[in-house]
């Protein structure tokens, strides 16, 4: 069964915590594709990718002139629908759309929100239904004042 997890982030954007769930991601053996919401957003996640560690590198790639190298990156970076590298998890940063079908078509997905941003908040709420709907598997996950995940559902 599909899952859908859903990361509430509390002022906080997706390239700073992203690191940690695509090295984890990385040590599972999975591949994933990360959609951000604009090209702005991309290109934060793509040099917090670079900067994350000085002991580890995050492979990745993203739409550029050379595309054909897509199908070989572990982890691929758009703001489109694309999962050329036959994705096992989608991470959806800062607001990206995202439908529970979508959701769906993955081992899991990840939705990450900044509660503090109403709209996208709804947003994030609307999902959870219908997504529950769908019969998703679905966990919401808090981070705590260590920066630790905690599991709420």
């Amino acid at each position: 069964m599909a899952e859908l997890w859903f990361y509430h982030l509390e002022g906080a954007r997706a390239e700073s915590v992203l690191p940690d769930l695509l090295l984890k991601t990385l040590q599972k053996g999975w591949r994933a594709v990360v959609r951000a919401p604009d090209a702005d957003a991309a290109a934060r996640i793509d040099a917090a990718l670079w900067t994350a560690s000085d002991e580890s590198f995050i492979p990745h790639g993203r739409a550029g002139p050379d595309d054909d190298v897509a199908k070989r990156q572990p982890i691929w970076i758009t703001t489109g629908e694309d999962a050329p590298n036959g994705a096992d998890f989608l991470i959806v940063a800062d607001g990206a759309p995202l439908t529970a079908q979508r959701a769906g078509e993955f081992r899991r997905t990840a939705y990450l929100f900044d509660a503090g941003d109403e709209p996208v908040r709804d947003a994030a709420r609307a999902l959870w239904k219908s997504a529950a709907d769908a019969g998703l598997d679905t966990a919401y996950w808090t981070r705590g004042a260590g920066g630790g995940w905690s599991k709420r559902g």
